[in-house]
């Protein structure tokens, strides 16, 4: 038993240290200042001059920096999605209560 919670207590610090934490994350705009009205207006978060290189946010525990950059990135072609019109779902719905209904019973042993 002592074995045990001297396992426990040496375990303590390392899932506390688990936690990941940023001193500051670059992030890729095409407009920084409007990125940057975004960020304050949606978090708790203030506008800042970051080491004397530009505006930045402060998250109060990480710095958010823009880069300014010409164009967003490519966009990921996009997967088909299916369509849920009312008659698709329809005629799911009546071709599943079709297979129950033509499906021959059982027995179990």
């Amino acid at each position: 038993m002592r074995g045990f919670a001297a396992l426990v207590l040496l375990a303590m610090p390392l899932a506390a240290s688990a936690q990941a934490h940023f001193h500051h994350v670059h992030l890729n705009a095409t407009n920084p200042a409007t990125a940057i009205e975004f960020y304050t207006s949606k978090f708790k978060a203030r506008r800042e001059s970051f080491a004397g290189l530009g505006d930045a946010v402060w998250t109060g525990d990480s710095w958010l920096l823009f880069t300014k950059v010409d164009s967003p990135p490519p966009r990921l072609p996009s997967r088909k999605r299916r369509s849920t019109s009312a008659s698709t779902m329809k005629s799911t719905r009546s071709g599943s209560r079709a297979r129950r209904a033509s499906a021959v019973p059982q027995e179990l042993p």
